[in-house]
């Protein structure tokens, strides 16, 4: 992920402090409130579950992604639509109450749309590439054309990946199960036996996938 470089600005985002107020700030954004208490006691739409509370449980099982966390938040917090944000905290809120391996996925979603949320507002802030990239007056210069081609290609590459692995691992164990009458294994795999996949992957070939393993799994499925 690109936040994932960003070492230069991560002094004090561990701290709880500032995540609790980025994370009011989110909620209160998403749902169009008027308070501070009032997000605090805001229950999901989706799953009923208290917003606030679930999401700081969270946060404390982060150990070292808890400024990656916090700064994920503050890009949602800055750049996100509301209705997009309160789909996505409805998975960050039922993920975030279940085991450290499925809050993984929670911390990978919040990461990932952060970087889509930053890649989009950059890419529409850029000028138009003209026929003449090299002039400088209103047209794009070849370096960020560049840029703009590396940004795209990368986000292609991501997809790329994750169809395959969906293709080659989860559709095919996940049509198994279906097959021999198991309809609670996928459920089990799509959190651990993905996560093991995800980490053979990485540890055989170091192929970093846009979906970050967890390698201290001990869950079954």
């Amino acid at each position: 992920h690109g936040l994932m470089e960003r070492k230069d600005i991560f002094s004090g985002l561990s701290e709880p402090e500032l995540y609790l107020k980025t994370l009011l700030k989110v909620i209160t954004k998403a749902y169009s409130l008027k308070s501070d208490r009032a997000a605090m006691q805001q229950l999901c739409a989706v799953s009923g579950l208290p917003l606030f509370q679930t999401a700081c449980k969270l946060f404390d099982n982060m150990r070292w992604r808890k400024p990656y966390m916090t700064l994920g938040f503050m890009y949602w917090a800055a750049l996100g639509m509301p209705d997009r944000m309160l789909a996505q905290l409805s998975e960050v809120c039922e993920r975030g109450a279940r085991c450290l391996s499925v809050q993984r996925l929670a911390f990978d979603q919040v990461i990932k749309d952060a970087d889509y949320l930053l890649w989009e507002t950059r890419a529409n802030q850029r000028p138009k590439i003209t026929q003449n990239v090299t002039d400088s007056k209103g047209s794009m210069g070849l370096k960020e054309a560049m840029e703009r081609c590396k940004s795209i290609f990368e986000e292609y590459i991501d997809i790329h990946k994750l169809m395959a692995f969906d293709s080659a691992f989860r559709e095919p164990i996940t049509a198994y199960y279906i097959d021999q009458n198991r309809p609670s294994y996928p459920k089990d795999f799509a959190n651990h036996g993905l996560n093991w996949w995800l980490a053979g992957i990485l540890s055989t070939i170091s192929m970093q996938m846009p979906i970050i393993p967890l390698l201290k799994d001990t869950g079954s499925g």
